[in-house]
């Protein structure tokens, strides 16, 4: 895949200077990037200052990392894919789901730089309740943290959560041991459990639908840690890198489809020669990737079958 990915090079112009290629959008991906670009444009209209800054790059980043996902599928050998130079509906979305996560990022970030010590303290106790599942008393608050010693300060604490609207009080009940009935905190969209919930007895793939879920901050899962090895191995004295030039030939040219164009760089030594040859004989008129595609199909064929009108 990497060999595939450093083969792609830049298109040459009429001057024989590098120019930057053609990548046309499918009718569906089209119509992808036209919702996404209005309710961007929708959203930006709402944000000043840092955000209203950082939201005009957003729909950029988008595009970009359309692209980025379109090659490596194509490097990748995705037999979904329409072409080459065309970027599909599959590849706008997985740009679009980047751009806007990157946004979410940069609001809660904006937020945290932007907190007084009221908002600290308070975002501090919200990631404590949600590391309990969303739901906390006040014993359970005093025993997770020292700066609640007592009942009173942590049911305070958590009072200061309701009036912010962050979450509410409900009746828990008394306790399988008796008691007096007691109550907890629930966080606001939040789901209390009383016990992990059984594991399905055939694991798999579920659905296909898109999850669309927020990680809220301090509830991601923790990343494993990987295994100690005995010590540590020797960097080897020779890198296995002989070069960073891109080999000339990648595939063979039975590999090569000449009504599916790729990068110039796949092609051999003759192959290449042809293929200049024809792209700098076609007219002015004649689009770039228009150019691209009959120079690929010529560089492909040899002898008579290389002439196109």
């Amino acid at each position: 895949m990497f060999d595939r990915l450093y083969s792609l090079e830049p298109a040459l112009g009429q001057d024989g200077e590098s120019e930057p290629g053609i990548v046309r959008l499918s009718p569906e991906a089209k119509r992808a990037w036209i919702d996404f670009c209005s309710e961007h444009a929708q959203e930006h209209v709402d944000l000043t200052g840092d955000l209203s800054a950082a939201w005009s790059r957003l729909e950029g980043y988008a595009a970009r990392l359309a692209l980025v996902v379109h090659f490596i599928r194509w490097a990748a050998g995705d037999p979904t894919l329409a072409g080459f130079d065309v970027v599909d509906e599959a590849s706008i979305a997985a740009g679009v789901a980047l751009s806007r996560w990157f946004g979410q990022e940069t609001r809660r970030v904006y937020a945290i730089l932007g907190e007084t010590d009221v908002d600290r303290q308070r975002r501090g106790l919200v990631e404590l309740v949600q590391r309990h599942v969303g739901a906390v008393t006040a014993r359970d608050l005093m025993r997770s943290s020292r700066a609640y010693p007592a009942s009173e300060t942590a049911e305070h604490a958590l009072d200061s959560l309701v009036q912010a609207g962050v979450g509410h009080w409900e009746d828990a009940g008394p306790t399988g041991q008796g008691g007096r009935p007691t109550r907890r905190f629930v966080l606001a969209d939040a789901v209390a459990v009383a016990e992990t919930p059984k594991a399905p007895d055939n694991p798999g793939v579920l659905a296909t639908e898109p999850v669309k879920a927020t990680i809220q901050p301090g509830a991601a899962p923790a990343i494993p840690v990987p295994p100690r090895v005995a010590e540590t191995p020797e960097i080897p004295k020779k890198s296995a890198v002989s070069a960073t030039t891109t080999p000339s030939t990648l595939a063979s040219p039975a590999a090569l489809d000449p009504d599916r164009p790729g990068p110039i760089g796949l092609l051999n030594p003759e192959q290449r020669k042809r293929y200049l040859a024809f792209y700098h004989s076609r007219p002015a008129s004649m689009s770039p990737s228009e150019k691209h595609a009959r120079a690929w199909r010529a560089a492909l064929r040899s002898g008579t079958d290389a002439v196109e009108a």
